[in-house]
C-alpha cells in the first residue's frame, strides 16, 4: 500500500468537509444571498502528512475543480457559492449532507453553528464542525475529522473562511 492512498482517502473526505462548509451561509440563515468567496485551510496528521492539493494527481486534481474547489496556495483551497434568497432566508440548524459525510447532529446557537458529523466510503470517521458568523457578509469556523482511510488511522483539521462578495452570482449556480 503506498502512503498516496490514505492521503488521498482523507483528502476526499476533506474534499466531502468543504462540502458541507459550503452550505455555511445557508446553514445557519443568517448569510446575504448572493456570491460567497469562501477559502479552506487543511492540516493532516496520523498516517500521512497532507500533501501539496496542487500537486494533487490529475483526476483528484479534476474532482476538486468539478466540485468547483481551487488550489490556492499547498495546503488551501479557494471556491465560490451562490447563496439563493431563500437559502439565506432559511433558519435552520441543519447542513446538508453529500454523498461521503451527513451531519448527524447540529444546532445554532446565536451566531454560531456547532454539529457533529459522520463520514463512510473510502474514509471512515467522524467531526465536529463551528461555524461563526462575524456579520450577515463574513463568517469564519472549523471542522475536525477523526478515522482511518485505506485502513489508516488519520486526521484532518480545517479552519475556512466566507466572504460575501456580492447580490450577483454570475455564472456559479446554487447548490
Amino acid at each position: 500500500m503506498s502512503r498516496e492512498s490514505p492521503q488521498l482517502a482523507l483528502v476526499a473526505a476533506g474534499m466531502a468537509g468543504v462540502g458541507l462548509m459550503l452550505a455555511g451561509p445557508a446553514a445557519a440563515g443568517q448569510g446575504k444571498p448572493g456570491l460567497w468567496d469562501v477559502t479552506v485551510t487543511m492540516a493532516m496528521s496520523g498516517a500521512a502528512a497532507m500533501p501539496d492539493l496542487s500537486q494533487m494527481p490529475p483526476e483528484v486534481l479534476e474532482r476538486m475543480k468539478a466540485m468547483n474547489i481551487h488550489p490556492a496556495d499547498g495546503h488551501a483551497v479557494k471556491t465560490q457559492q451562490c447563496v439563493t434568497p431563500n437559502q439565506a432566508a432559511e433558519s435552520r440548524s441543519n447542513m446538508p449532507a453529500n454523498q461521503d459525510c451527513k451531519m448527524v447532529r447540529s444546532q445554532t446557537t446565536g451566531n454560531t453553528l456547532t454539529g457533529d458529523m459522520a463520514c463512510s466510503g473510502q474514509f471512515d470517521g467522524t467531526g465536529h464542525v463551528t461555524v461563526t458568523y462575524l456579520s450577515d457578509e463574513h463568517y469564519t469556523g472549523k471542522m475536525t475529522i477523526k478515522g482511518t482511510g485505506e485502513g489508516q488511522p488519520m486526521e484532518m483539521n480545517q479552519t475556512f473562511e466566507g466572504k460575501w462578495v456580492s447580490p450577483d452570482c454570475g455564472t456559479v449556480a446554487p447548490h
